[in-house]
């Protein structure tokens, strides 16, 4: 793998790809900033290394445009907060003639207020590259994207992998690595974005355990008579598959627990306590697990006592079984799981429970073994 510290001591400006893209609050104003600490040990180490450091994020959606609610010049008192050291604000227009700021540490303009970023526009890719010697990729959220300031630049420039993207990357290699062995947990509601992911894993892992919600509309699914062949295919796989395939048998609503087979679908709120029973069962026997989704509706209270009794369930086999690696993937189920976990109480070590807040970029990754944005640098 092409890491940070293996690029030449000679190498003087760094263009640097971070994920910066923070939720916002129902106010506008920035929610959350803790992405930041995911690129935290790739700055201390370039800017140590006596580096000039430009880093490129995109934010919200601008559609190509410029929009001053979206400047990344609203970001910098923010990361500045995570990082406690100061960072300049550039704001050159990042398609025109370049002008070295003389800050060694600078956060460029949204590349979103660009067309060409999400075509890959050769020329934009050509300006965006004037801002550093080599580029480092430490954006793992966004390397599933075919965009000018991910894959662009890591075909202009001589490129690297930041210390986040590189430990996102190991922790998804440790997991596939190991599928005959592993228990896979889907949550959410959205079986299309779910199917390619279970139609690869399903030949080779164990069994797979399913939500409340992708439960009712995974059979759903199967109950449709589908025209294109795409649907035909996962239908297919899936039904050859089923007996892998583990439903809740019972589901939690605001009225309490009632069977699987009888409640209506708007009623569901949770995995029921039989349900839980049954999946902490099949995870006490498992060498790895990968969870992707809250398996209820976890803003609610009622909601989240599937997803927190599963957690329970894998921090205890962790603390029980050697080797054992678990990865908790998506930004709501990092979320779901981390508020409830103290990991400092579990008895963990690093390395056992991994968390990604990636959701596109690790779906592709766990499906496809593969990420357009790493394609060339990781091994």
């Amino acid at each position: 793998m092409k890491i940070v510290d293996t690029m030449p001591d000679s190498v003087r400006s760094v263009v640097l790809r971070v994920d910066y893209n923070f939720p916002l609050g129902a106010d506008g104003t920035v929610a959350d900033a803790t992405r930041v600490d995911c690129t935290r040990e790739t700055i201390n180490f370039l800017l140590g290394a006596k580096k000039r450091v430009r880093l490129l994020t995109h934010w919200g959606r601008p559609g190509g445009q410029p929009n001053k609610g979206l400047s990344s010049e609203l970001l910098v008192p923010h990361i500045e907060n995570v990082l406690g050291r100061q960072v300049a604000f550039d704001p050159q227009a990042l398609s025109g003639a370049y002008q070295e700021p003389e800050a060694d540490f600078v956060l460029c303009e949204n590349v979103r207020f660009y067309e060409g970023e999400e075509s890959n526009d050769p020329a934009f890719v050509e300006a965006l590259a004037q801002r550093g010697d080599v580029f480092v990729n430490d954006a793992f959220p966004v390397s599933h994207r075919v965009h000018a300031s991910v894959v662009g630049l890591k075909n202009f420039l001589p490129s690297y992998v930041g210390y986040g993207c590189c430990k996102e990357w190991k922790n998804v290699q440790a997991v596939r690595d190991n599928l005959a062995h592993t228990c896979v947990i889907a949550g959410g509601g959205k079986v299309r974005t779910k199917l390619p992911l279970l139609c690869k894993l399903l030949p080779k892992v164990p069994q797979v355990l399913l939500g409340s919600l992708l439960a009712r509309a995974l059979q759903d699914f199967l109950q449709k008579k589908h025209s294109d062949e795409e649907s035909q295919g996962w239908a297919k796989i899936v039904s050859e598959h089923i007996d892998k395939i583990v439903m809740p048998v019972d589901v939690l609503t605001f009225d309490g627990a009632r069977p699987w087979g009888e409640c209506p679908i708007d009623d569901v709120k949770d995995i029921g306590p039989r349900t839980l029973e049954v999946y902490t069962q099949e995870i006490s026997k498992a060498q790895c697990v990968f969870m992707n989704g809250p398996v209820g509706q976890y803003e609610f209270s009622v909601g989240s006592q599937g997803t927190r009794g599963i957690a329970d369930a894998i921090a205890w086999r962790a603390s029980k079984c050697k080797n054992f690696h678990a990865l908790f993937g998506g930004g709501d189920t990092v979320a779901a799981v981390m508020r409830h976990l103290d990991l400092s109480q579990q008895g963990l070590w690093e390395g056992e429970l991994a968390f990604s807040p990636s959701g596109g970029a690790l779906l592709h990754a766990m499906t496809y073994g593969a990420l357009p944005g790493l394609e060339g640098l990781c091994i």
